[in-house]
C-alpha cells in the first residue's frame, strides 16, 4: 500500500511542474519556489524504484520552453548533476531523458536574454557533452535513453556546430558498432 502513495505523489510531482511552467514574469519567485520543490523532491528519501524523484524531473521537464535562460541553465545543470554515476540508476534514467529537452536550439536561443548568450552557449556544450558521456554507460538502457535525448526534436538546431557535429558522429558510431544500436 505505502507503494501507492509513492505513485500519487509522483504524479502530484509532475502536475506540479505542468502547472508552474505557466506562472507570468510578476510572479517568477513562486516559479522558483516550485523549481526549488522539484529538486528537493529528487534529491528526497529514496522510494520504490525513485517513482517520486522520477514524476519531480518529469515536473521539471515541464519548464523546458521556458523563456528565463537562467532558469533554464539551473534546471539543465541540475539534471545534468544527475546524470552522474553517484546517482540512483532510475534518477539518472530520467534526467538523462529530460535532460535533451534543455538542448538550446535557434528557436529558443531567439527567445531568450541576449545578455546571457554565452552562459546558454557554454550550458548546452555540458549538456550536449554530459549527454555523449552517458550515452556511452554501461547500463542498456541509459545509453538508448541518452542517443534518445541528443535526437530529442525540441533540440535539434538549425545550425551545425562543433559539438553538435560530434554528437552525430557519435550517434552514428553508436548505430554501427554498438551491440544495441
Amino acid at each position: 500500500q505505502e507503494n501507492e502513495h509513492f505513485f500519487i505523489q509522483s504524479v502530484a510531482a509532475a502536475a506540479l511542474g505542468k502547472s508552474s511552467n505557466n506562472i507570468d514574469e510578476a510572479h517568477k519567485s513562486q516559479k522558483e519556489s516550485m523549481i526549488n520543490e522539484l529538486k528537493k523532491i529528487v534529491n528526497g528519501k529514496s522510494t520504490f524504484q525513485n517513482i517520486v524523484a522520477k514524476g519531480a524531473i518529469d515536473g521539471l521537464k515541464e519548464f523546458s520552453k521556458d523563456d528565463d535562460a537562467d532558469l533554464l541553465i539551473d534546471i539543465a545543470n541540475f539534471l545534468i548533476e544527475k546524470t552522474s554515476d553517484n546517482n540512483d540508476y532510475y534518477i539518472r534514467a530520467s534526467a538523462t531523458a529530460a535532460l535533451g529537452k534543455f538542448l538550446i536550439n535557434d528557436n529558443k536561443e531567439t527567445r531568450l536574454d541576449k545578455d546571457k548568450s554565452n552562459s546558454v552557449k557554454k550550458m548546452n556544450q555540458q549538456g550536449l557533452d554530459g549527454l555523449i558521456k552517458v550515452s556511452q554507460d554501461k547500463r542498456r538502457r541509459i545509453k538508448i535513453t541518452a542517443c534518445s535525448s541528443l535526437a530529442d526534436t525540441d533540440a535539434k538546431t538549425s545550425t551545425l556546430e562543433p559539438r553538435l557535429i560530434h554528437s552525430i558522429k557519435f550517434l552514428v558510431d553508436v548505430a554501427e558498432h554498438d551491440l544495441d544500436g
